[in-house]
């Protein structure tokens, strides 16, 4: 019973190390880099609906996420033509007209 036990602990061993094993395991390696890179520049470029939607007068955080869940260019899309809340629009304009009061 040991003896087998040997032998198939030694085949693994052995098949770890040929250049099969290897170059399967980089392969693996570079693949989830590369994953990994690319969630972060996806989360990176959903911040710009965030601060698009901040700036509508609407919430960031909710149109970060929706950026997650349908995409950047889409939510992007949605923002500019929903465009601002009435209460930004009423607070610019009252900028405008130089009576702004700030709550």
């Amino acid at each position: 019973m040991p003896s087998k036990f040997k032998v198939i602990i030694m085949e693994n061993i052995d098949g770890m190390f040929s250049s099969d094993g290897i170059i399967a395991g980089l392969g693996i390696g570079v693949i989830v880099i590369i994953g990994i890179v690319l969630f972060i520049v996806h989360v990176l470029i959903c911040l710009i609906p965030f601060f698009m939607a901040r700036k509508r007068g609407r919430s960031g955080l909710l149109w970060f996420v929706i950026s997650l869940i349908i995409g950047w260019f889409w939510t992007i899309i949605i923002l500019l033509i929903v465009g601002d809340t009435a209460e930004k629009k009423l607070n610019d304009m009252q900028m405008l007209n130089g009576n702004y009061q700030k709550e």
